[in-house]
Parts: structure tokens; C-alpha cells; sequence
């Protein structure tokens, strides 16, 4: 099913769904703000391909699951992403942010009731000056809680990749679980990037975990690749797709295409 601006404009930019879906949704300057309602024992799959600055609150009711989706394909602007998960409820999202430009996410995933766990993966490749952030935050309330965020870039020609990560274990949250990894690859001196994982542990009995990684390719994967004929070129592309490349395992085959030619049109 194919959602645009002008469906959501009719709905009073509020969006119900009840059961098994799959949705496109088509996001132009006329929407600001949509609330997404996800009943319980649904699942729902979104595809978010073609969106402008906009707020996006999604409601995850008990037992339910939603995936979202997002393939960024223009530039400058804001997304800003806010969820209220309910008991043994799944928010996943899987971004990949391949394009040549400007653009800020926000989210805010509160894992309000027992059980319910979130995940943020994205891949992102900056270049030309191009000013990526991303501001993920997770705040466990309810007791066995789960959030994971996974992200890898790779940085160049003077760009800037941001990335700023909070999880929040409340009070009581007993056996949460919070887990956080960033990846960046510079691939010149003028490049930079800036990972900020925090964690805020206001409880015991719980599990968390942060870890970044900045820095040039590694020099052994290149003098292994070199030592087997493979050109410099082509093994710098070759390390850096691979940092890339998993983002697309969580798309259909059209759409995986589409963002390995992305990949290897970039580099």
C-alpha cells in the first residue's frame, strides 16, 4: 500500500493500523507532523522513501511490531522520530543515508512497558562538506527492556559525520539491556567524525554497553588486499563497502540493488 501527503492530509495527518501491512510512505512539504498508531498484536513494515523536514510520533501498543525503513534521497533536512512502546512491543529502525548532502535525525524511543526492545542501525557515507548528525535516544522504564544502536559511516572530502548516542535505564528497569557501537572510517585528513555513545544507569541488575571506532582504513586489511594484486583504489572501495554493506540486508531485493549501486557509485 502506497501512502502519500495528500492521503495523510485526509486522515488528519493521523495514521491507524490494525493487523498484518506493508506501507510506502511519501512525505512532501505539506506534512509537519504525523501520528502513527500501531494496535496491538499488529505488524506493520514502513518504507519511508521520499520525505521532507517532518515529525513523525508512532504509538506501539501491546504486543505489536513495527519496522521502519528509511532510504534518505535528497538533502537538507530534519527528521525528527518519537516512539511509546507498550508491553512486549519492537521498534526497529534500518537507515541507510547514502546521499551527497546536509540532514539531522532525531529519536526519542521510550520503552515505557516490560519487554519491549528498539533497534537504530544506519550506514551513512558523507562527502563534499556534507553535515550528517544523528541524535539516538533510548529511555528504558519498563523492566526487561532491550535497545540496540549499530551505526557505521564513512567520511570524506571534508565532511563531518555526528553521531550522538543516549540509553537511559531508569529507576527500576531491572534486567534492560542497552547496547551501543559506532564505526567511522576517515578516509582523508580533512574528514571528520564525532561519536558521543552515553549511557545512564539509575539502576541495578541490568546490562549496557558503548564503544566507538574513528579512524583511517586499516592499514593490515590494505596491505593484505595490495599483497593479493588488488590496486589501492580498488581495495579502499572494497573495505569500505564492506563497513556499508550490511545496512542493505534489511531491504528487499529492488531496493538492496538500489543502495549497493549507491555504494559503488560513491566511492
Amino acid at each position: 500500500m502506497i501512502i502519500n501527503s495528500s492521503d495523510i492530509l485526509k486522515l488528519n495527518n493521523s495514521l491507524i493500523f490494525n493487523g498484518n501491512e506493508k506501507i510506502q510512505l511519501s512525505i512532501d512539504d505539506s506534512i509537519k507532523d504525523i501520528d502513527i498508531d500501531i494496535k496491538s498484536n499488529s505488524k506493520v513494515e514502513i518504507l519511508l522513501l521520499d520525505f521532507k523536514s517532518t515529525n513523525i510520533n508512532f504509538f506501539i501498543q501491546n504486543d505489536a511490531t513495527l519496522i521502519l525503513k528509511i532510504i534518505n534521497n535528497s538533502i537538507k533536512k530534519t527528521l525528527n522520530l518519537k516512539a511509546n512502546l507498550c508491553r512486549n512491543s519492537i521498534f526497529n529502525t534500518f537507515l541507510a543515508d547514502l546521499v551527497d548532502g546536509d540532514i539531522e535525525i532525531n529519536s526519542n524511543v521510550i520503552l515505557y512497558d516490560d519487554f519491549s526492545s528498539s533497534e537504530f542501525k544506519f550506514s551513512t557515507l558523507a562527502k563534499n562538506k556534507n553535515n550528517k548528525r544523528y541524535n539516538i535516544s533510548f529511555s528504558h522504564i519498563g523492566k526487561n527492556t532491550h535497545s540496540i544502536l549499530s551505526g557505521f559511516g564513512v567520511s570524506q572530502n571534508e565532511a563531518l559525520i555526528k553521531c550522538v548516542g543516549v540509553s537511559h535505564i531508569e529507576k527500576d528497569s531491572i534486567k534492560s539491556d542497552a547496547e551501543q557501537s559506532v564505526k567511522v572510517i576517515l578516509f582523508d585528513k580533512e574528514s571528520k567524525a564525532i561519536a558521543s555513545p552515553t549511557l545512564k544507569i539509575d539502576c541495578d541488575d541490568i546490562k549496557a554497553s558503548h564503544g566507538c571506532a574513528i579512524g583511517a582504513l586499516n592499514e593490515e586489511h590494505l596491505f593484505y588486499l595490495l599483497s593479493r594484486g588488488i590496486d589501492l583504489t580498488e581495495a579502499r572501495k572494497l573495505i569500505t563497502t564492506g563497513y556499508l554493506m550490511p545496512i542493505a540486508n534489511y531491504f528487499e531485493d529492488e531496493l538492496k540493488q538500489k543502495i549497493v549501486n549507491e555504494i559503488n557509485g560513491s566511492l
